[in-house]
């Protein structure tokens, strides 16, 4: 993330522009979080894409993730998830998720954020200086791409793709 001080020679649109990101990320967050912080507190038609650095996160992510996934992973937080709670005292975000049918705590400092989507709301911010998002793996995802029913990424796993396709019978 890019440095956050303000000086009064200058004007930091950029600066601002990446504070008002993450706050709407925050926010976002947060309101789920404060309605019960699961899957079921989300509301109707919502649900999010956080892409973060990992190296950022030290010993916030299982060591098996970090040698996974070694520069950036995006977790999908819609049907799987509980606990998520936004910590503006440590800056961090933290949420359980669960993969290959184990549940993990992982906790997010914002600086490692590099992406937020909320495809129900046709809303993306990039976050994080420029050089976090060019190194991104997830830098080119759509909005288009992520309602397809092919992965996004080898990075990203979709539900969706794991449940029994609906055969319409004919009327």
């Amino acid at each position: 993330m890019p440095q956050l001080a303000d000086t009064d020679d200058d004007l930091k649109y950029s600066v601002w522009e990446q504070r008002c990101k993450l706050e709407m990320t925050l926010k976002a967050l947060d309101s789920v979080a404060k309605r019960g912080g699961s899957a079921h507190n989300l509301p109707e038609n919502h649900y999010f894409y956080i892409t973060f650095v990992t190296k950022e996160c030290k010993k916030g992510i299982p060591d098996w993730l970090h040698t996974k996934y070694p520069n950036d992973l995006t977790i999908v937080l819609q049907y799987q998830f509980r606990n998520l709670e936004v910590n503006r005292k440590r800056k961090n975000i933290s949420v359980s998720v669960v993969f290959n049918g184990n549940e993990e705590n992982l906790v997010i400092p914002w600086k490692a954020l590099t992406r937020f989507d909320d495809p129900g709301a046709k809303i993306t911010f990039l976050l994080g200086n420029s050089d976090t998002n060019q190194h991104s793996e997830h830098q080119n995802l759509s909005l288009k791409d992520a309602d397809s029913k092919s992965p996004v990424s080898s990075n990203v796993i979709k539900l969706a793709d794991f449940r029994p396709s609906r055969v319409n019978s004919p009327s």
